[in-house]
C-alpha cells in the first residue's frame, strides 16, 4: 500500500515503474512487474515532494521539490541522485 501523506504519483512510460512522493519527503518507487513487493525508498528532498517524470527510456525519475530538482537512476538504486537545481 502507499504511505500516509502520497502527494503524487507517477506511472512510467514503460509501465514498468511507479513512483510516489508526498509530504514527508520520501521518494517511493514500486516494480510494477513484482506487484507484491513493498515499495523502496529511494531518498528524500528536504520538503515534500510536487513534481515528478520518469526520462523516455525509464533509466531516470526527475522529482522536485520547492527548492530543488534530482534526477535518480532506476537501474541504480544503490546509487545517489544527482542535483540538477539547488535554490541557494
Amino acid at each position: 500500500g502507499a504511505p500516509a501523506g502520497m502527494g503524487t504519483t507517477h506511472f512510467s512510460q514503460t509501465g514498468r515503474w511507479i513512483a510516489g512522493g508526498g509530504a514527508d519527503g520520501n521518494l517511493y518507487l514500486w516494480d510494477a512487474e513484482n506487484p507484491y513487493d513493498q515499495a523502496s525508498i529511494l531518498g528524500s528532498h528536504s520538503n515534500g515532494i510536487d513534481w515528478m517524470a520518469f526520462t523516455s527510456d525509464d533509466q531516470w525519475l526527475v522529482t522536485a521539490d520547492k527548492d530543488s530538482v534530482r534526477a535518480w537512476p532506476l537501474e541504480r538504486p544503490d546509487m545517489d541522485s544527482r542535483i540538477l537545481y539547488q535554490r541557494s
